[in-house]
């Protein structure tokens, strides 16, 4: 659900033209990889 929810953002912050907002989506869009990236983990070590 939080890396939907980041990648809604990143979606909003593409529709701006400007240098930050470009910025500021690809922190976000990175941020939601490595959330997702660590539910995997933490799902992987809870059920092992």
């Amino acid at each position: 659900v939080a890396s939907i929810a980041l990648v809604a953002l990143t979606r909003a912050a593409l529709r701006e033209r400007q240098y930050s907002a470009v910025m500021a989506a690809t922190g976000l869009l990175y941020l939601a990889i490595l959330t997702a990236f660590g539910m995997d983990l933490v799902a992987r070590a809870t059920l092992a």
